[in-house]
């Protein structure tokens, strides 16, 4: 599309906002300029209680995606103002989006993962970490994976053999999206995009050679195994609160997110 031509005028495809940290008003008159129709500028996606489903979403900003992973949507999702994933720019050139509803950027499925505890349970687009809660605190964690089990019965957990207990600030399990954000800086490998394997890694952890590891995401289990400070789990940097020592954090595969990924030229 040339500079100064209107943009094309099509078949209406329903658009959600998903904005809960910032006012999407720009976003929904670009949406609308785009020939699409906003189906709701929310805080949050509920397609159960929505009267129609959307076509596709605008995610604006790190909680408009968290919302969109947390959600389980199944339509494209473009990424305006995110963090570390291919994204739009707020004040990119306004044809972005036009181009979105066209078709023209490619849709690409990212693995998402489920995370379970005894007591909370989540979803993760990035990574999940366990952390010390106390600055320079370090803990006991134990990693076990390559089998997939779900829920939190006394006999399966006494099957799952950690393939490596260390002493650590915290441990993270990225995605190979999340592979290149906090668990790069921590020093672990990036991991390449369409694979359904992880990068585990300790967070300063007490040794002078410390390994990192690339396992399958089907099923990855963290335990505190010695808390000298409380412990939390995050998921996509987001608190779910504190994890008990001999309590698993459950890791598995649960979907994709289907993200748009922008060209910049």
């Amino acid at each position: 599309m040339s500079d100064g031509e209107p943009a094309r005028r099509r078949e209406s495809t329903s658009v959600g906002v998903v904005a809960p940290e910032t006012d999407a008003t720009a976003i929904v008159d670009a949406v609308d300029t785009a020939g699409g129709g906003v189906h709701d500028a929310t805080e949050t996606v509920s397609t159960e209680t929505a009267d129609i489903d959307p076509d596709a979403i605008v995610a604006v900003g790190d909680g408009g995606l968290r919302e969109c992973v947390a959600t389980d949507i199944g339509v494209p999702v473009l990424p305006i103002d995110v963090d570390r994933v291919p994204s739009l720019a707020s004040g990119d050139d306004p044809d972005g989006i036009e181009r979105f509803l066209a078709g023209e950027y490619p849709i690409r499925e990212r693995p998402v993962v489920a995370v379970d505890t005894p007591t909370t349970n989540g979803r993760a687009l990035r990574d999940v970490a366990l952390v010390t809660a106390a600055p320079a605190s370090i803990s006991e964690f134990a990693v076990a994976a390559g089998t997939e089990v779900r829920g939190h019965d006394a006999e399966n957990d006494g099957n799952r053999t950690p393939f490596t207990r260390f002493r650590a600030d915290g441990v993270v399990v990225a995605t190979p999206v999340g592979s290149h954000g906090y668990a790069r800086a921590a020093g672990g490998p990036v991991v390449v995009d369409g694979t359904d394997v992880g990068a585990v890694v300790p967070i300063s952890p007490f040794a002078t050679d410390p390994d990192h590891w690339v396992v399958p995401l089907a099923g990855v289990s963290l335990t505190v195994e010695r808390d000298d400070a409380d412990v939390e789990l995050f998921v996509d940097g987001c608190s779910l609160g504190r994890v008990r020592s001999g309590s698993p954090v459950r890791i598995t595969l649960d979907g994709t997110l289907r993200l748009a990924s922008p060209h910049r030229v």
